[in-house]
């Protein structure tokens, strides 16, 4: 398996290792402002991230756009790295837009 994809609590050896913080790519900005204050202090609380030369800003993806079998794969491949990380499987696929006969498939 291409490293990208590989499933993050293989990698971070979370169950071996404290970790003092956990950020997330959908909260990057705000979780890597959290780090630099850490490491340098207040000082650069405000500082402003910058963002690289002609990179397209991110995109959230649709969830509703996604078939269930493929969130079942998702789910199924990286229920660790959910259940470690804190995603609870109703935010993962419950979405707005779903049906009920969608939700009630996975509990919700």
């Amino acid at each position: 398996m291409n490293y990208h994809w590989y499933p993050q609590n293989l990698q971070l050896y979370h169950n071996k290792l404290r970790l003092g913080f956990i950020g997330r790519m959908e909260t990057f900005d705000q979780d890597f402002r959290t780090v630099l204050v850490r490491v340098f202090g207040e000082k650069v609380r405000d500082m402003g991230i910058p963002q690289r030369a002609g990179e397209a800003p991110s995109q959230p993806i649709n969830l509703t756009s996604i078939s269930m079998r493929t969130h079942e794969k998702i789910w199924n491949k990286y229920f660790w790295d959910f259940k470690a990380y804190g995603y609870n499987r109703r935010e993962f696929v419950v979405s707005p837009g779903r049906s009920q006969t969608q939700r009630s498939a996975i509990g919700g």
